[in-house]
This record gives C-alpha cells, structure tokens and sequence, in this order.
C-alpha cells in the first residue's frame, strides 16, 4: 500500500519478477487496502505499507490489520528512516521493518523478506494446529530430553499414569516403571530405538498412587535427540481411525491406513475433504481406486515396494470423486501385529500442486532461454558480419553506400535483441489480479496508433469488454497489425472483430495469407516467411495468449488474407 500509486506498480512488478510465485495486489490508501483484507474472495498472506501518508499512514493501517488479524505478517517500507520509526514499528507489532532505497536490488531484498516472513508464519500457524490436535488426543503423547527427562506431556498422558501434567515435567521416565523393569528397559528396549528407527511394545507400567496399567506404546527419536513417547492403555475402547485421526485431522496432509488385502480402514478428514467421497462412500475401497488409470501401474509398484523395502514412495495424480485430479506424493510404510506380521500400511499424502507449477514453470523458462541462446548465437552471426564489412568498406573507400548498409544491418541487430527481451519476458508479468475491463474498439485503437502505416486502414467490426490485462493485450494487437503490414504491404486492410460461434475475438486482413502447412511453425521463436522480419512477433503474441490462459489458431479469413482467432476469451456481462 503506497499513496503513490506509480511507485506502488512499480514495486508489484518488480517483485513479482524477483519471485514468480508472488501475486501482489496494490492499493492507493489505507481505506482501499482495508477492503481488500475484508473480501472474502481475496487470501492475503503479507501486508507492505509506506508510513507517512495522507489520512491514514502506515502505523494506523497497521492497527487496522492487527484489529482483524493479530498474526499476519506486516511489513513497513518506508522511505523515512529514522530509529524513531522503527522503535514505533516495532512496539506498535510490525512484523518487519525496511526503508526504501535508490535502484531495484531494494525489490530482491524485499521479496525476501515477504517469503521469510509468510513462511514463519505459517509454520508457526501449523506448529499450533499440531499443538492443538496434540492437546485434544485420546493417545497418550509425551517429550522426553537427552537425559530422560519430560519435557512435554498432554493430558491424555498424564491422566493415563494418574499424575496432574506439572508433577510429570522434569521427572525421570523412570517413575512410571517398576522397578524390578528397569534393567530390560535399558538392556532391551532403548538400544532397539537407533537401529530400528522406532520402537511398539505392550509392557507393565506404574501409576502414580502404585497401581499396574498394561500399555502398548511407541517410542522414537527426533534427529535433536528428544524422545517421542505415545501410549494407549489397554484398558480404554480404542477405535484405530480415533487414535490417529485426533491428532491429524487438524493438518492438510492425507492420512490413511490400508489393511493388508488393500481395503482403505481409516483415514483423517482431510482425505474427505480433498477426494470429495463420503465415509460411507471410502469405506473399503483400495488405493488404486484414488488415482487415474494411467498411474494405477505406478501405484502397484508403490505397494509392491513397501512390502520390500519398508517404506515407498510414490508422485500421482489423484483422482478426486468429480473427476478432477491433483498431483499428490504419498509415502507409505508396513505395520506389523506383536508376532511381526504385516497387517497393513499406513500412509501420508502432501499436495504438491504448487512444486509441480513451480517445476513446469522453471523447465518453460530453461527451454526458452536454451532456445533464445540458439537464436542469438545463429541469427545475430550475419548482421554483425556484415556490418563489420561493410564499415571496413566505408572507412577505405568512403562510399556513403556501405555506411547505410552497416546501418541498416545494426538496426536490424538492434530489433531482434528488443524481440526476444520482449518475448522472454512476456507472460510472466500477467496475473489475474492485472486484469481489468477493456473496451475492444478502444484498445484496437490505441494498438493501431502504435503502428506506423499512412495508407493501412483499420475495421473495428464488433466489439466488446474483455476481461484481459489491458497493456499486454494492447502489446498483442499491435504484433498482430504489425504483422499483417509487414506481409500485407503498406496499404493491408485490417479487421478486429467478435467470433460468431464463442467468447473470442479476431483480427484478420487482405494480404496474401499463410498456407496451411505454415500456420504452426509461425509461432515458434526465430521462424519468419519475410525477408528481415526477426520471426518473434508472432511467438510474443501466442505467450501472450497462453499467459490468459486463452487459446490461437490461424485460418483464411473473409478479406482472403491471415485469420487469427484468438478463443477462451471472457467478456464483460452486459447490464
């Protein structure tokens, strides 16, 4: 939030060039950014604000929020520094504090700090959703230090020994043993922990006023050393979904168990939510069932590894109850009976919906700048070696011909290096947040102002509101007219108008065409049917598209030249 709104744009697009995954929303006031908090349809993770502004400034916004929101994270950017404001940020419960600076390494710093904090957040969000579903188990969870001592203790614990939670913190596990248990506990039970990751027995136990409880509990080590003890005394009616499910159910991750001839047992209510089945809807249905066709292989293989190995592990789509399917990692591990038989698996499945993005989005980039490497290396050769001719002409023989020709071989370097920063940049930049209510005759309009052609003309046939990012789809039309010039000649007639049959839209002109066995490779970065044209025009209008999420093909239109129809487009809904 900055009440200087070109600067407020300039720092969302830097930094969501500095980090794709961030979406940033700008506001102008402290009024306007306080409605943004109150829609229910916008998420907010992280507020930056400026501090000296008109109305509202930046420490009375930050009382707002905390009114609404005492724990998300609040960053002050100010460009008045001062230990005065940032002790008053700091007592006011600012979650960060940074003071603008001059160029654009301020932006990287930034966004870092976003990510830290949110991240912080958040984990200190699931810690206490953990904490909370810890606190409220039926199973007995306790901590135990290096030395044996409890650290931590719920109540389902401390009343299953018979002891108020405060008299177990500080205590030796020793005092819940009798004592002729001692030495097998230390001989037998505690060296088993290391080697086996964990440890489940049934042993004999001792209350606080004396008495003997029988207990199945687990024991493992955390990689800081502490001990993790959970009990379930054997005298309570346990249901084996109810144990886990308390202490899960408050997560976002999937838990599940599969009994051994793969019927689904139990599960926590994430895996409801997320598949979208009822409980009577998942009772004994198997893993296969959870996943599309294509992966139903990939899941024998999982389970087929976690009767070998232990554990396995395992990326597909899961399939949801309406069809659609999300990406998902699952990994699973046996679990045995007392007499060491496998009874079934027990499993844990994390969305990863955003790593995948993240990995297609970083492999699109890897494959564009290979590409746009080869073009440079290939298409940038013949227009330096002319120039480099053509002046060593000039400057022997002094002929004002091969100074144009060196010059006109720069210009034409000078075009192709513009294209391709466009086009590697193109999409990244469009987010749904930027869009915005665009008349089409107007926007055709200002595109058609762009191009520099006396005699072309322009034929607005139909129009409408398009719901787009309002420059770029400019940025698109102006490619698409200029092209139409570039093979049309300096007189081309051009058409924008409305596809009959769909939401979309259409520019199509009278010049020659292009054949059909052409239509696809024209897009690709670099390909050009026109002596001199650069060949990235057309691929900055196809990212252009795609970055809508919209899709393009190429036909003959009415006039007898090229037709683009540019489909998926969302319309304003007139009154």
């Amino acid at each position: 939030m900055d009440d200087d709104l070109a600067f407020a744009k300039l720092a969302a697009t830097f930094l969501e060039r500095e980090d794709p995954d961030l979406g940033v929303i700008h506001e102008p006031n402290g009024e306007a950014a306080l409605e943004t908090l109150d829609d229910e349809t916008v998420s907010i993770d992280c507020v930056v604000s400026d501090y000296q502004m008109p109305e509202m400034d930046g420490m009375e916004l930050l009382e707002a929020v905390r009114e609404r929101s005492p724990t998300l994270p609040f960053i002050l950017f100010t460009g008045r520094g001062s230990e005065e404001v940032a002790g008053r940020a700091i007592s006011s419960g600012v979650t960060d504090y940074l003071q603008k600076e001059h160029g654009t390494d301020q932006y990287a710093v930034l966004a870092n700090r976003i990510g830290n904090v949110v991240e912080q957040t958040r984990a200190e969000k699931k810690k206490w959703q953990l904490l909370t579903a810890i606190e409220t188990a039926r199973e007995g969870i306790s901590l135990l230090d290096q030395e044996g001592r409890f650290t931590y203790v719920n109540s389902s614990y401390a009343d299953a020994y018979g002891y108020d939670r405060e008299e177990l913190l500080g205590e030796h596990w020793e005092v819940l043993y009798p004592e002729d248990r001692l030495d097998r506990v230390y001989e037998r039970l505690l060296p088993m922990i290391p080697d086996e990751g964990d440890v489940r027995e049934r042993t004999v136990m001792e209350r606080a006023d004396g008495s003997e409880i029988l207990v199945d509990h687990a024991l493992s080590y955390t990689p800081d050393g502490t001990m993790v003890c959970n009990i379930n005394t054997l005298s309570a009616e346990r249901d084996r979904r109810g144990l886990l499910a308390d202490v899960f159910d408050a997560l976002d991750d999937l838990l599940f168990f599969f009994d051994e001839e793969g019927n689904l047992e139990f599960w926590n209510e994430r895996v409801e939510t997320v598949t979208g089945y009822t409980a009577a809807e998942l009772s004994k249905r198997t893993p296969q069932d959870f996943v599309r066709e294509a992966d139903r292989d990939e899941v024998n293989r999982y389970l087929e590894a976690t009767r070998e190995n232990g554990t396995a592990r395992v990326e597909v789509q899961l399939r949801r109850e309406d069809g659609e399917t999300i990406p998902y990692e699952f990994i699973s591990k046996p679990v045995v009976n007392d007499g060491g038989d496998v009874i079934g698996r027990i499993g844990l499945g994390r969305d990863i919906s955003e790593r995948k993005r993240y990995e297609r989005r970083f492999e699109r980039q890897n494959e564009r700048l290979e590409h746009f490497a080869q073009v440079l290396s290939h298409d940038l050769r013949n227009p330096v070696a002319i120039a480099r001719g053509h002046f060593d002409l000039y400057r022997k023989r002094g002929n004002e011909t091969h100074y144009e020709t060196a010059m006109t071989a720069i210009d034409r370097m000078d075009s192709q290096i513009t294209d391709i920063l466009e086009l590697a940049q193109t999409g990244d930049l469009i987010h749904a947040s930027d869009y915005e209510t665009t008349e089409l005759e107007t926007v055709s309009e200002h595109a058609w102002a762009m191009i520099r052609s006396e005699d072309a003309t322009l034929e607005v046939a139909g129009t409408g509101e398009v719901e787009a990012d309002a420059s770029r789809l400019q940025q698109l039309l102006e490619n698409l007219f200029r092209n139409a010039i570039e093979h049309g000649g300096s007189a081309v007639s051009v058409c924008v108008g409305l596809l009959p049959d769909e939401p979309g839209l259409y520019v199509e002109d009278d010049g020659p065409g292009i054949p059909p066995d052409q239509r696809d490779a024209v897009f690709d970065a670099g390909h050009s049917t026109k002596d001199g044209g650069t060949g990235f025009g057309l691929a900055t209008v196809k990212q252009l598209v795609e970055a809508h999420d919209w899709e393009i093909r190429i036909t003959t239109g009415t006039l007898g030249g090229a037709r683009f129809e540019i489909s998926g487009v969302e319309f304003a809904a007139e009154d």
